[in-house]
């Protein structure tokens, strides 16, 4: 676990890496490879002080392994959201929609908005492949608890 400073913004945040798999066959008592049960506590007493943690490491290391162990020992559901080449700091957090009726516009929440009205944990898969303002709004919403979309809507 290491404590990071972004130099953009100023914002503390911490990084809990998961190492490479290993050839260990130690165990725990309860079957489970003691390293994940470690990460995952690690994870999960960064949450108590913290809106977002990232976690990061090699493909197939037990990064989500370690999130539903967190969500499962907080008694809280799990939202998985994939990031991708589509998603902006735009449309991650929803869009205007048109209505029947000319020129009016209704505001449709995204998945992951209505994940943050949710009392979960939310997964974002692949954030180190996101774009910069994807980050941006992200961090920003992490460190405000509230995020603005256009000139008069906030996602909070």
């Amino acid at each position: 676990m290491a404590r990071k400073k972004s130099k953009r913004n100023n914002i503390d945040r911490e990084v809990c890496p998961i190492p490479e798999k290993s050839n260990k066959t130690e165990k725990s008592d309860d079957g489970f490879l003691q390293s994940r049960i470690t990460y995952s506590n690690n994870v999960n007493n960064l949450l108590s002080t913290q809106m977002l943690v990232l976690v990061k490491g090699p493909l197939c290391s037990g990064k989500t392994y370690c999130a539903q162990e967190v969500a499962t020992a907080r008694k809280l559901p799990m939202k998985t959201l994939q990031i991708n080449d589509d998603l902006d700091s735009r449309t991650i957090f929803g869009s205007y929609s048109c209505t029947d009726v000319p020129g009016e516009f209704v505001w449709q929440p995204s998945m992951f908005s209505k994940c943050l009205k949710e009392e979960c944990l939310i997964l974002l898969k692949s954030f180190d492949t996101a774009h910069v303002d994807l980050v941006a709004a992200i961090l920003s919403l992490a460190e405000t608890h509230s995020y603005r979309v256009q000139a008069k809507a906030f996602v909070k």
